[in-house]
């Protein structure tokens, strides 16, 4: 997946496919973008592939479905509101795929049946989250620390904090 910029700064999407062999590539499918997004990432779903870009005020979200041809297309699945975004990041706990929006309302959603799903955060108010890093541990389940860098503003000045979530198998406290 390449991101591309023109001289008229239309943004496009570009997923290339790529031979080794006979040293050749091409253009699968490109979709055009608003915005230059600050941030995509690719979530792995089970069964599908959802990709994700953060735009102005919100995120638009893909998933890949497949079709008569064998290489599929990604599709639109889904706008989700998310004032001033800035970052995204997707990872999986226990069978379920996650994806963690940054900016002025963070959120935790889980991917699943087909939809995303708010999850709780038991914490104080994160302010605006510049970054959402999950940091996979290998136990007898699956488990993760998901760091979660973000800024408070006070009347004089700001603050840079660094917190770490676990997930309860409730909520991310």
């Amino acid at each position: 997946m390449l991101t591309t910029v023109d001289k008229l700064n239309r943004v496009e999407v570009e997923f290339i496919e790529f031979n080794f062999v006979i040293e050749e590539f091409w253009v699968v499918q490109a979709f055009k973008l608003p915005t230059l997004p600050e941030s995509m990432v690719c979530l792995d779903a089970g069964r599908e592939l959802l990709v994700a870009f953060t735009q102005t005020s919100h995120v638009v979200i893909y998933r890949h479905q497949n079709t008569n041809f064998e290489r599929g297309k990604f599709t639109h699945l889904k706008t989700i509101e998310a004032h001033n975004v800035t970052i995204i990041s997707g990872f999986r706990i226990g069978g379920y795929s996650y994806l963690a929006i940054g900016g002025d309302q963070p959120q935790i959603l889980r991917y699943s049946n087909g939809d995303f799903h708010a999850q709780t955060i038991l914490s104080q108010t994160f302010g605006h989250v510049e970054v959402f890093l999950p940091i996979p541990i290998k136990i007898y389940r699956d488990d993760l620390v998901l760091l979660v860098q973000h800024r408070i503003k006070f009347r004089t000045h700001s603050l840079v904090v660094v917190d770490a979530l676990i997930w309860n198998g409730i909520a991310f406290e």
